[in-house]
């Protein structure tokens, strides 16, 4: 029993000195399709003469729309590159910030169904004609946000007490 586990030791220090390749370091990769085979194999090539072996890939514009049949072509030869050297790749789940929205794809094919939300501004535009100092007022307002404008649309004035 005590041999067995010193055994298992020695193997666990061993991987820790040097762990094998889906434990290793790996860097953020800003991937498009605008590399060429030979480009991906020279970038992988560099991470795993440092000891990195992995990468996490995230998609950037390229030459192809996140998504395409181009998109994927570039992704299937990335693929073939890093098996050939043993190494992993992590894909993130979208093409840019925010996720969830297939690099804009999704809110292009449906719009109705974009981003909405409620805004208050941080401050009143202009004070009110009345002995009512600024400080007691609180002015909601909702904003629509879209691409092109940011348009107020204002709700009633809301008074506090004096």
């Amino acid at each position: 029993m005590a041999a067995n586990l010193r055994s298992r030791r020695r193997a666990t220090r061993a991987k820790f000195a040097s762990p094998p390749s889906e434990y290793s370091s790996q860097f953020d990769w800003g991937f498009s399709d605008k590399l060429t085979r030979e480009a991906m194999a020279a970038i992988l090539d560099h991470a795993k003469s440092l000891g990195v072996m992995g990468a996490f890939v995230e998609p950037k514009v390229g030459n192809s729309p996140y998504l395409s049949a181009g998109y994927f072509q570039a992704v299937k030869i990335l693929v073939e590159e890093a098996r050939k050297r043993d190494m992993h790749l992590w894909f993130d789940d979208d093409g840019g910030y925010p996720s969830g929205f297939a690099g804009g794809k999704f809110t292009n094919e449906r719009p109705d169904l974009r981003m909405q939300a409620l805004a208050s501004p941080s401050a009143s535009p202009s004070p009110p004609a009345s002995s009512t100092p600024t400080s007691s007022m609180l002015e909601p307002s909702a904003y629509w946000l879209s691409t092109s404008t940011v348009a107020p649309r204002r709700c009633s004035t809301v008074r506090r007490g004096p």
